[in-house]
């Protein structure tokens, strides 16, 4: 940010590293499969950032108890028709990011309730599926709700169709061999539910408490 490192998880972890007495050390890699290698590798501890721990992540580590859940968009172009259920999906183009939490809900309905869902999937590190859907080339996406608030203002004309029932979990990933620190982690995250202030962090970082710029921001919330 402006004023330096910010965000949710820094302060999860400056909280956290301050609990156990320990020295923290956090740094961004490129994507979620970097951080994986960094597990991996042992070069890391612990991923932090709002991750879900799908069949990759299960393959480098262990996760935490999930400590939130983040809702689960489908959006469209404003002069597009409004997706208003699953049902829609199945005769349109979605676009999903490739190996994301969402795509693997999109393979959990396709199994369950919408066996003719099919889905684009867009590079992890250089395609945005908003950006898919404000160009033209998806009818829809499937997004986190977070990632719709933040990057609302780059597309204006990207709405809100509905919400999923389901929501994806966030947690943090221990690397493989550390009991001690996952259990850590566990315990560190049930006293911050229990006192209240990880219910206020989250509202701190969400656009919940931000005015936004547009008129279809507000409609965004109201169908939340």
């Amino acid at each position: 940010g402006a004023q330096g490192t910010e965000g949710l998880e820094f302060k999860l972890a400056q909280r956290f590293a301050a609990e156990l007495g320990v020295h923290l050390v956090m740094y961004p890699v490129a994507s979620e499969h970097a951080m994986q290698a960094e597990l991996a590798a042992g070069r890391a501890d612990i991923a932090a950032a709002q991750v879900t721990a799908t069949r990759e992540w299960k393959r480098v580590g262990e996760a935490a108890e999930p400590y939130g859940h983040v809702s689960q968009l489908v959006v469209y172009r404003r002069d597009g028709t409004r997706p208003r259920g699953t049902l829609q999906l199945e005769t349109a183009k979605l676009a999903v990011r490739a190996g994301s939490p969402q795509e693997q809900t999109l393979e959990r309905l396709k199994m369950t309730v919408a066996p003719t869902l099919r889905w684009v999937d867009t590079a992890p590190a250089n395609a945005d599926p908003l950006a898919d859907v404000d160009s033209g080339e998806a009818a829809y996406a499937l997004i986190d709700e977070r990632e719709f608030s933040f990057a609302h203002h780059l597309y204006p004309n990207v709405l809100l169709g509905f919400t999923l029932p389901e929501e994806r979990p966030v947690q943090w990933v221990v690397r493989r061999g550390a009991p001690d620190l996952l259990e850590a982690t566990n315990r560190f995250f049930r006293g911050l539910a229990a006192s209240g202030r990880l219910t206020k962090l989250q509202l701190e970082e969400t656009g919940d408490i931000r005015p936004f710029e547009y008129e279809e921001s507000r409609e965004f919330q109201a169908h939340l």
